[in-house]
């Protein structure tokens, strides 16, 4: 056997020029911006694979020492293409074999060294660029041979560019199933989560008692909660989530939570949503009975002797994966949660999979049964694979147990389950360059999950990422139990906790804004937060909005770039020109947030809990600008599917100077939804305005206005209004 340092992990890939047919390959892989991106595990011919589940991905693994791939290429430049290739060996089977990777006319091997991560491959033994000579434009079938076992690979990357380097799991795949190009996927597919998913959402390892006072805690602190669910050890808490027994019997552990049903009541009677950690097998230790029923029913997909230790006590289980493919199956499933739904669970959380089979289950459970759904649906899932635009009509997804840490330099780590720290969270979310930028609604857990490895909790850290997270198309807080303060806002200082209050409250106010955008997601890929790969650390939230996190430990000041326009500090309206570098100063009482002149910007008022019907009390912001603009607020009953049929309200908002006047205007609402209410009161807030010396409503002029000199804004009351009203306001 090799040293491992010396070892030579060899790939055969041959390039053979294909002819053109009406009927495209089920999936062709294109190239795209210099680009050919392949994810392994949705190609054409697989031999000798199988895939495998990564934590958070899907993969696949070499299962005999001639395994091959074979997947068509449109390539549209000849030269050198550069590979990388994500993989990683299984270090125990070196000496079953080499890689070697070749083309019809060139053969390169490539290397790998002993590092633990899922890394980057992109050399050969002596030290060079791996590439491949491509002198044929056109499809070409490539296939891709393996003469070596047990190895995990991720995605192919060929670049067309030597300068080229992929981060963390790198760009998104450049395949479709009918040639289209990757931003031509039908945003249709796109599912919208219940209104309460938008709000500030928690979990933890808690007992009914501790679960109640968490709680309770939290709404006698006056912090936004509209979720809470209970993770794993809802199945076996007494022995703190070992297992194997428990895991799954689907029977909570009685000693624990005697009466779940009386916990998920109170929390409903306060409007805030319920739910528990699944996963998608049985272990056979401890739960032989609910085991051997599956395996009789033929509700087993495979069986195998789990030798992991997670909720595995022993290491030696066997472990029956169920069979999400199988219709009966997930009936069965499905049967075997439903009385927890019908206690008062409104949403499951998944784990050890992300497959889609296994994430429609757990989404159809909640909209079948979850009385806060309406048949809308909810789920939070592991990010995995986003290669199948399908993954979007089950949201939500979140990024996976993140380090309690400010930067992974070490990312992705397959033996270190931390999915990326703050830095890589923020990525995650805002860079567009990485996969999970296609997830429409993301999530992750603010503050980190756990330590792996970092020194202790950090408050700052703290205080900084959850100011992040206000700004995330969904917010969750959750933490494992080595972390003293389980990412509890009220278990930090006083500062933290004014700083969490100031941004969820805020983040409560905006969800008429944020609802918005989720059905310009939906309708138009207007997505809640853009940014380009160049803009590192800032996003748009919206088009009014521009955030840029503080991400360095002890800073007080950063350097950004706004986009062209005009720039007010949401904090200070201090104004600024866009289009260039400036820099500020922001201490840890508020995130660095900017909004664009001229943006009008429907508020809520401040509710702890989310209400589907926002717009009863609306406040609209407008941030005055010489040029006109507008904003359409959208709504729906918050619940149903309705929404796919056309059931939503819509209201044109408006403003321009006219004949020298500013002049604001509310359109009557178009559209209708089950439930809408009829009535509102409304209260326009007018920023950066130097003087007020009368207002007109309908040309009716009023006194129920104030102007705040020293704000330079100015409000007016317009009280309760009908829907069907046309509203003009006019200022001078």
């Amino acid at each position: 056997m090799k040293s491992i340092l010396q070892s030579v992990f060899v790939f055969t890939i041959a390039f053979m020029a294909i002819s053109c047919s009406n009927e495209p390959p089920k999936f062709l892989h294109f190239e795209a911006e210099g680009l050919v991106v392949i994810e392994p595990e949705i190609v054409d011919s697989v031999q000798g694979w199988k895939h495998k589940d990564y934590y958070t991905g899907i993969g696949l693994t070499s299962d005999t020492v001639q395994a091959t791939l074979s997947f068509p290429v449109d390539f549209k430049h000849t030269g050198n293409w550069y590979i990388w290739i994500l993989g990683r060996p299984n270090l125990s089977k070196l000496d079953e074999g080499e890689f070697t990777l070749s083309s019809y006319n060139s053969s390169v091997a490539m290397s790998l060294d002993s590092s633990i991560s899922l890394e980057w491959m992109n050399k050969k033994p002596n030290g060079k660029r791996a590439n491949l000579l491509i002198d044929k434009l056109g499809i070409q079938e490539i296939t891709l041979k393996a003469e070596y076992k047990s190895f995990y690979i991720d995605k192919i990357i060929l670049a067309h560019s030597e300068e080229f380097k992929p981060i963390g799991y790198g760009p998104r795949t450049t395949s479709s199933a009918d040639v289209l190009p990757i931003t031509d996927k039908n945003q249709e597919e796109i599912v919208l989560p219940p209104y309460w998913a938008f709000g500030v959402l928690y979990g933890g390892y808690t007992n009914q008692t501790e679960s109640i006072s968490r709680v309770q805690t939290l709404l006698k602190g006056n912090y936004p909660i509209d979720a809470y669910w209970i993770d794993s050890w809802f199945w076996n808490f007494t022995n703190k989530g070992d297992g194997p027994d428990g895991y799954m019997d689907f029977k909570q552990d009685e000693e624990a939570f005697p009466n779940p049903a009386e916990m998920w009541q109170m929390m409903g009677e306060k409007g805030i949503r319920s739910g528990v950690w699944v996963w998608n097998g049985i272990l056979q230790k401890g739960n032989e009975s609910v085991f051997d029923d599956f395996e009789k029913r033929g509700f087993f997909s495979g069986t195998y002797t789990e030798r992991g230790g997670w909720h595995n006590k022993g290491n030696n289980s066997v472990m029956g994966n169920i069979d999400f493919e199988n219709p009966e199956a997930v009936a069965y499933y499905k049967s075997k949660l439903r009385p927890y739904f019908e206690q008062g669970l409104d949403f499951v959380k998944i784990d050890r999979s992300s497959a889609l089979p296994f994430t429609k289950a757990a989404f159809e459970m909640a909209q079948e049964f979850g009385e806060q759904t309406l048949g809308r649906g909810f789920v939070l899932a592991h990010v995995h694979s986003t290669y199948n635009p399908e993954f979007k009509k089950y949201p939500t997804k979140w990024t996976g147990d993140a380090k309690i840490d400010w930067n992974q330099p070490v990312y992705p780590n397959m033996f270190q389950y931390a999915m990326g720290a703050y830095r890589q969270n923020l990525d995650m979310v805002s860079n567009p360059q990485k996969t999970t930028y296609e997830a429409p609604f993301m999530a992750h857990d603010a503050g980190g999950y756990s330590f792996f490895g970092a020194v202790k909790t950090d408050e700052e850290l703290f205080i900084r990422w959850t100011q992040f997270a206000a700004f995330s198309p969904v917010m969750t807080l959750f933490s494992a139990t080595a972390n003293p303060t389980s990412n509890m806002p009220f278990n930090y200082s006083k500062k933290a906790q004014e700083s969490f209050k100031n941004h969820t409250q805020l983040r409560h106010r905006l969800f008429p804004y944020i609802y918005t955008y989720a059905h310009l997601t939906r309708l138009h890929e207007k997505r809640l937060i853009s940014s380009t790969s160049e803009l590192k650390d800032q996003f748009l939230f919206g088009d009014a909005f521009y955030v840029a996190p503080m991400v360095e430990k002890g800073a007080s000041s950063r350097t950004l770039t706004l986009p062209a326009g005009n720039w007010l500090d949401f904090w200070t309206e201090f104004a600024y020109s866009g289009g260039k570098e400036i820099s500020i100063q922001s201490d840890l009482t508020h995130i660095p947030l900017f909004v664009k002149s001229g943006s009008i910007i429907p508020m809520k008022i401040y509710t702890q809990t989310l209400d589907k019907n926002f717009s009863r009390d609306l406040e609209i912001h407008y941030y005055n600008s010489d040029e006109a603009s507008d904003f359409t607020l959208i709504e729906d009953d918050g619940l149903s599917n309705e929404y796919k049929t056309g059931s939503i309200a819509k209201a044109y908002l408006e403003s321009a100077w006219v004949d020298g006047v500013k002049t604001f205007v509310i359109h009557p609402v178009e559209g209708s939804f089950t439930g809408m209410p009829t009535k509102r009161t409304i209260k326009l807030i007018i920023h950066q305005i130097e003087g007020v010396s009368s207002v007109e409503v309908n040309s009716e002029t009023i006194r129920s206005f104030a102007f705040d000199a020293k704000k330079k804004q100015v409000t007016i009351n317009l009280g309760e209004t009908s829907y069907q009203d046309f509203t003009r306001v006019r200022v001078r």
